[in-house]
């Protein structure tokens, strides 16, 4: 048996063949992730937390069913090599089918199928749940396999016995996934767009398959090795159903997730919840988890010191950002500012280091080990986004991070009785209690301030009450004015009413402009996307023009605002003409086919967020227009934050391609197009007002009057061409850089 390379070239070249392969695979792996994520999100499952949060269920499911099924199979195979290019060209084959599906318009067809399955009485979300597992599982359950099968190849084609090469092929394809992270998030999503992107993805799955082919030729060269060696490690794995080191590989799963999820919050909360910023923490989360698992390579068995390590830094966490952060998100922050979130990232390391340990001990057969132990692994993943997100999201999200660091530590005394008096602890022993010292003195810290409402913030805060939910955080500021501002993960979005003064803000214009527009005698019908505090809605509701208001809004944490402050939203939510559906606004109106309305209006959402462009797309607006009676309008918010004038451009130019009529207003801060043309004069808003009650109050009072609404109206007329529109397949308007750029091109090359 060989304990390492086997001399000749050609096996040299061979086990780096492999490895080239499986770094494709990571990098195509995470494409398709970030790709059907998005797409399977739009099509399937709207823009909840809950629904998306299922689709990305199903392929972490997918991929532990993939790797546990390969640990069973594996000693049947008798050609692992052979097999991995198989379910690297039947991946490409897969993808190319999702691809081409993504080519055809087939929302109607999907939305037909979910109001049927809705009729018959099955909950939305199982719709969702049954669609994207029928989807996506079979493709994911195929990724799940690939690990497996390369470490089998490995052992038994190619004769490699070193567990340092074992620590490789994990760190390769985790490398692979970190330059994938980077693809996706800021040149597939931006600049080429989600089918480009799955091209990508197949060739990429292609290539890996092929260079997996070509080292089929080889043959096992050796018997497998028996099933486990001698000593106390032999006694364990033989009278136990469940060895201890796949609890703690499913332990390390479920706290690496969990943390994932803590750090997309805490930099939402910190610097905006931007596609940038998710992209980026996705990428430095992957990146620091390889380095962890190359560094642990070969070095001795430290795993209860790591462990607790681990926790400790898990457990400093909530502090640092205190310290390093800023308290509230500011989007014209460059990416350079996530800098100071770095030594947060620490945590991702260990995670690393304790994974490749925790393997190194388990695995003896590769293939087999290494599916069985990467399967726990992901199964605790699954467990660790559901319990954060839909538990830990609840509430302060450090408490989430600070129960994972106490889990953590707990770990130990299983350790400890698991395996057995016979394990070493004497390598432990010299740093490993002053670590636990250390950890109990911090969580108690920790805790302690957070019970008494200390901060260890630089900077006082001016929030008054904080909201957590599955759906975002919503703080409740005061300014130097003493008005109330709501801040959705950390950005400005509207303010507490007091008295009258909501007339004239962005959301009552919404209302408004919009129903000034509007040429018919009457409104009776009228849909807000995205209720807020409720300012539009009950503007709206005021009108002696609208009889109903249907208001659809996604984030439920809003519902105990309402409750709490009934004066501070207009107490909207008792209002008898208007009805609140807790429900994304895109599926909302999807699958409501039957209701008609005479005018649509959009609550604010910066175009910089992410997700933005689903309310933004030409198949969303498209999806407006099948909404709106003859001579409806439908009113958007377009404000770009003053960081590029592109932004608001193309969605002018994105509206332009569906309506024929559009007019802007406050220099293009507000958009109202129709398929009729828009009258908006002094005669035309008189002529309103007369027909109005208290709705002509406000727009006569002294916070407004017809002057300053005449004057709101942009001329002369803003420029709506722009060389780009936003499509659900490429959501520009999210990535100002980006579009800043490109449309800087195109105007080059036109000379305009």
């Amino acid at each position: 048996m060989n304990s390492g390379l086997n001399s000749s070239t050609p096996r040299r070249w061979a086990v780096t063949i492999l490895l080239g392969s499986l770094f494709l695979s990571g990098v195509a792996g995470i494409i398709n992730q970030v790709v059907w994520q998005r797409s399977v999100g739009i099509y399937l499952a709207g823009a909840e937390t809950i629904s998306s949060m299922i689709v990305v269920l199903v392929f972490m499911l997918g991929l532990g069913l993939g790797a546990h099924a390969m640990g069973r199979w594996s000693g049947k195979l008798r050609n692992p090599l052979r097999t991995l290019a198989i379910v690297e060209l039947t991946l490409a084959l897969a993808n190319s089918g999702i691809c081409y599906l993504l080519t055809l318009d087939i929302s109607e067809s999907v939305f037909a199928f979910q109001r049927m399955a809705v009729s018959v009485g099955l909950p939305l979300r199982a719709v969702y749940a049954i669609a994207s597992t029928a989807l996506l599982l079979i493709p994911c359950f195929l990724m799940g396999l690939t690990l497996p099968l390369a470490s089998e190849g490995c052992q038994t084609q190619l004769n490699y016995e070193e567990k340092r090469l074992l620590s490789v092929l994990f760190f390769l394809n985790t490398l692979g996934a970190v330059l994938g992270a980077i693809v996706s998030g800021f040149v597939i999503m931006p600049i080429i767009g989600q089918q480009a992107g799955l091209m990508i993805a197949i060739m990429l799955n292609s290539l890996a398959g092929l260079l997996a082919m070509s080292l089929a030729g080889h043959k096992t060269t050796r018997t497998k090795q028996s099933e486990e060696t001698a000593g106390d490690l032999q006694t364990l794995k033989t009278t136990r159903r469940l060895h201890p080191d796949l609890v703690l590989g499913f332990a390390l799963g479920f706290a690496s997730l969990g943390f994932e999820m803590y750090l997309f919050r805490i930099t939402a909360l910190s610097f905006g919840p931007r596609p940038y910023v998710f992209s980026t923490v996705l990428t430095a989360f992957l990146l620091l988890w390889s380095l962890g698992v190359y560094l642990a390579r070969g070095r001795k068995d430290r795993i209860p010191l790591y462990l607790v390590l681990t926790a400790v830094s898990l457990a400093l966490t909530p502090a640092l950002r205190a310290i390093l952060c800023p308290a509230s998100a500011d989007p014209k922050q460059g990416l350079y500012a996530m800098a100071v979130l770095a030594p947060c990232l620490i945590p991702c390391f260990g995670f690393g280091i304790l994974f490749t340990q925790v393997a190194a001990r388990f695995v003896k057969s590769w293939g087999r080990d290494v599916g069985k132990y990467f399967g726990y692994n992901t199964f605790g993943s699954c467990l660790g986004i559901v319990a954060v997100t839909l538990v830990g999201f609840e509430f302060d999200p450090d408490y989430s991070v600070l129960v994972i660091a106490a889990g953590m530590a707990m770990m130990m005394l299983y350790l400890r009785r698991g395996w057995g008096p016979a394990e070493a602890w004497s390598n432990h022993r010299p740093l490993l209690r002053p670590a636990v010292g250390l950890l109990v003195l911090v969580l108690v810290g920790q805790l302690g301030l957070k019970l008494t409402g200390h901060s260890l913030a630089l900077e006082p805060s001016d929030v008054v009450a904080s909201y957590y939910g599955k759906d975002g955080v919503i703080d409740i500021g005061v300014d130097k004015t003493g008005r109330h501002n709501l801040r959705w993960d950390g950005l400005w979005h509207s303010f507490l009413v007091r008295g009258d003064d909501y007339v004239g803000s962005s959301n009552w214009t919404l209302a408004a402009v919009p129903l000034l527009c509007h040429q018919g005698e009457r409104t009776p019908d009228v849909c807000v996307i995205g209720l807020g505090t409720g300012i539009t809605a009950a503007t709206l509701a005021k009108s002696q023009l609208v009889d109903r208001v249907d208001a659809y809004e996604i984030n439920e944490v809003l519902k105990r605002i309402l409750r709490d402050y009934p004066d501070g939203t207009m107490n909207v939510a008792k209002n008898s003409k208007v009805k609140i559906i807790w429900r994304d606004g895109r599926s909302g109106l999807a699958l409501n086919n039957d209701k008609k309305y005479d005018l649509i209006t959009q609550q604010p959402l910066y175009l910089v967020q992410s997700g933005s462009s689903c309310l933004l797309s030409r198949e969303y607006m498209q999806l407006v227009k099948s909404r709106l009676k003859p001579g409806g309008v439908f009113c958007i918010y377009s404000n770009s934050m003053g960081i590029a004038d592109e932004l608001a451009q193309i969605v002018r130019a994105t509206a332009s391609s569906v309506f024929k009529y559009g007019e802007s207003f406050d220099k293009g801060y507000l958009l109202v197009v129709s398929d009729s043309p828009i009258t908006y004069n002094r005669q035309s808003i008189e002529t309103k007002l007369r027909k109005e009650g208290p709705l002509a109050v406000e727009c006569r009072s002294r916070h407004m009057g017809v002057q300053a609404l005449l004057e709101y109206r942009d001329s002369p007329r803003l420029d709506w061409r722009c060389p780009y529109i936003i499509t659900d397949d490429h959501p520009l308007v999210e990535y100002p850089d980006i579009l800043q750029y490109l449309v800087a091109r195109a105007r080059a090359r036109t000379g305009k």
